[in-house]
């Protein structure tokens, strides 16, 4: 269901994957893997696609078919997307890790 959605999300703006994947800071063929369903994006990953495409996680995952936009970012959480934009790769992946740890620890993964 994921692949599918996403794929349609990107060709009703007339994007190419390689526009995306730009914008989401991820090589052009980790995007393709996850429209052909090759492989799954991390928790921080579905995070930006679901704030590039504004819909919400729910839609982007299959849960519901309304594209529900997220609701309005606290200051927060847009720190926390600009520094997205900034880390390299390498600062990335350890964000996620700890974000998937944080999740973990709550009983949410």
């Amino acid at each position: 269901m994921f692949d599918n959605r996403l794929k349609k999300l990107r060709m009703a703006k007339n994007l190419t994957q390689e526009e995306v994947a730009k914008a989401l800071g991820l090589p052009k063929t980790t995007y393709c893997n996850y429209e052909r369903d090759e492989r799954e994006p991390s928790a921080m990953t579905l995070l930006k696609i679901s704030a590039y495409f504004g819909v919400s996680l729910d839609y982007l995952c299959g849960n519901e078919n309304k594209k529900n936009s997220p609701p309005p970012q606290s200051d927060e959480e847009a720190k926390i997307i600009d520094a997205l934009k900034v880390l390299e790769d390498s600062e990335i992946k350890d964000l996620d890790k700890y974000v998937d740890f944080l999740l973990f620890k709550r009983g949410l993964l």
